[in-house]
């Protein structure tokens, strides 16, 4: 058995894994999900399925996606601690409108708040 085929049955192993491990640890799922990039990374390495040069040029190219991942992630994080979406549920709830104004005031709320909320991870 060779490394390409090697690889081909440990890589989804490890993915599966990881995607059931961050269904069990959902508070701690971007770590996990961390964890197993970090893990695909370096076998894929020591294996020789990822050149070192294409790993170092691709995670160049992604920095960017990174960089806004981990600020939306910040925003997301505070306001949840600040109370800002309930805040705005609990003021929607209490309004006496049309149910087609309702709706509207719905899905501009998840408009809003998804500028701001990483839905990525």
């Amino acid at each position: 058995m060779d490394n390409q085929d090697l690889w081909r049955i440990i890589a989804p192993v490890i993915a599966v894994g990881t995607f059931g491990l961050a269904a069990y640890f959902t508070q701690k799922r971007i770590l996990v999900f961390l964890i197993g990039a970090i893990v695909i990374l370096f076998l894929g390495l020591a294996l020789g399925t990822f050149p070192t040069e294409a790993v170092w040029q691709s995670l160049n190219n992604a920095l960017p996606i990174l960089v806004l991942i981990a600020a939306l992630q910040v925003f997301a994080i505070r306001m949840a601690e600040l109370g800002i979406i309930d805040f705005a549920l609990n003021k929607l709830a209490t309004l006496r409108a049309s149910s087609i104004v309702m709706q509207i005031a719905v899905l501009a709320l998840t408009y809003i708040f998804s500028l701001f909320i990483n839905n990525l991870a």
